[in-house]
């Protein structure tokens, strides 16, 4: 299958395709080393457009019932089965896995959609006793806000799946910078879902870059919890990071030695 893919717009942002960042980055097919795109690296300005987008879209999102949620979440395993031979084709292309590899990983993100899906009727509060006469205790639970969620190269279909469908369906707003190394996939996929789904503008934000761009997510006051998987070095200056605004830090997995 021969893919045409126009990638000069390498930001999705508020629902809309922009072209975001400085300094451009050279994609590689590792087999052929030949290069197949060149996206920018979006700096601090771009990352709070997009950050502010994704803040004035979550509250809406949240207060939609689980259940509406939960579609839009299984929507995402249908896109993905749906256009599985196209996306495996540039996985293939962008990380280097055999066909059937790419296939395999597209298999798991589709089902682990549908799992996390399942998860649209179960967001329960509780009542607990309390120590004192004529009060009751209730805990509700409610979204987080805006979640950064950070990739790594050797899955970015799956990891893209295991960090946004989650998100979703507890009300929160996304916004994914998939790994420099591997973007194409990730950027692929979500104009499939625009496409396909329907998305409410803002809910699901994608901007791509290296290291600075993914600081700038993590240091921004906006964002509310940052997801990460990637070197234990790079967890560390994550958490640094997300520290002085006192975001939720990530779970830190090795992308050389772990799946998704």
């Amino acid at each position: 299958m021969n893919i045409t893919v126009d990638f000069r717009n390498n930001a999705f942002v508020n629902g809309k395709w922009e072209r975001a960042g400085g300094e451009a980055i050279d994609v590689l097919n590792p087999a052929t080393e030949e290069v197949i795109a060149s996206l920018p690296s979006a700096g601090e300005a771009d990352v709070d457009h997009v950050l502010s987008a994704a803040q004035q879209a979550q509250r809406d999102w949240g207060r939609l019932p689980g259940g509406v949620r939960g579609e839009y979440v299984r929507g995402i395993g249908r896109v993905i089965r749906e256009n599985a031979d196209a996306l495996a084709e540039l996985i293939s292309r962008e990380v280097g896995k055999p066909i059937k590899a790419a296939h395999g990983e597209l298999g798991f993100a589709a089902n682990y959609a549908d799992y996390m899906a399942g998860w649209d009727r179960r967001i329960e509060g509780e009542i607990i006793q309390s120590d004192n006469a004529n009060e009751a205790i209730h805990l509700l639970r409610v979204p987080i806000g805006v979640v950064a969620a950070i990739t790594a190269w050797n899955f970015p279909i799956a990891l893209f799946v295991r960090k946004v469908a989650p998100a979703l369906v507890a009300g929160n707003a996304v916004v994914v910078k998939p790994t420099e190394i591997a973007p194409l996939s990730t950027l692929l996929l979500v104009r499939l879902i625009d496409q396909h789904l329907g998305l409410p503008p803002g809910v699901l934000n994608v901007i791509t870059g290296a290291g600075v761009t993914g600081q700038a997510l993590t240091r921004n006051p906006r964002t509310n919890m940052v997801t990460f998987t990637g070197h234990r070095d790079t967890g560390k200056r994550v958490m640094a990071d997300a520290s002085a605004n006192l975001t939720p830090p990530p779970q830190v997995l090795s992308a050389t030695a772990h799946g998704p």
